[in-house]
């Protein structure tokens, strides 16, 4: 969960690039969350024209919806403790230990949790 100053500066912290000999180079979201790479298929982002910590608001429409609704629901309550306006979801993968990342203009998120789906 994040805040971010557009939807491009939301794509543009989870994309990987490739250099010219066709190496990944990992995203700043993978640099940050210390994931040395994952594909494309297990990501999702989301960016809200409004600022909010309502579970339901940050959720609703992603695969599996109901049940990570419910996952975050029973560890926070139905809002959450801090808001936002963007949201990554990494599928298969359970960080480890908080993260909170922030430079101050364009990009700061920090890690909610995991839920089994």
């Amino acid at each position: 969960m994040g805040h971010v100053a557009s939807e491009g500066n939301l794509h543009e912290y989870v994309q990987t690039t490739y250099s010219e000999d066709g190496e990944a180079i990992p995203s700043r979201s993978s640099k940050d969350f210390e994931i040395p790479h994952f594909s494309e298929g297990v990501i999702e982002v989301r960016f809200l024209d409004f600022q909010t910590r309502a579970v339901l608001d940050v959720f609703r429409g992603h695969s599996y919806e109901n049940e990570i609704i419910q996952g975050i629901v029973n560890l926070y309550g139905e809002l959450l403790t801090q808001g936002g306006n963007a949201v990554v979801l990494l599928f298969g993968y359970q960080h480890a230990g908080p993260v909170d990342v922030d430079d101050g203009s364009i990009v700061s998120f920090h890690c909610v949790g995991a839920v089994a789906i």
